[in-house]
């Protein structure tokens, strides 16, 4: 998944479609958000952290489930901690 492709990248890439190609919430005036945090937050360098974190981490970051939009104009909302901890509570209702 990249933004644009190195020349490299491009002769090895299986798949070339990069983001600036596809649907962008951003451009269609929404924030995508995480309902948990998908932060590392560390100080281990990443090629030192354990691989099972970083599979965690990975999950998080890209799981539907762990996703909202909100308008672009309200981003703010969805970097609130109360706020998606009431999303939460809501969801698992």
């Amino acid at each position: 998944m990249a933004m644009i492709l190195t020349a490299t990248e491009r002769e090895n890439a299986h798949h070339r479609c990069t983001l600036n190609r596809c649907a962008n919430p951003n451009a269609a005036g929404w924030k995508v958000a995480h309902i948990i945090n998908v932060g590392l937050a560390s100080s281990i360098a990443l090629e030192q952290m354990p691989e099972a974190r970083l599979r965690e981490h990975f999950v998080r970051l890209m799981s539907p489930g762990n996703m909202f939009v909100v308008p672009s104009r309200y981003a703010g909302l969805g970097e609130l901690p109360e706020f998606c901890d009431e999303l939460q509570k809501v969801l698992r209702r």
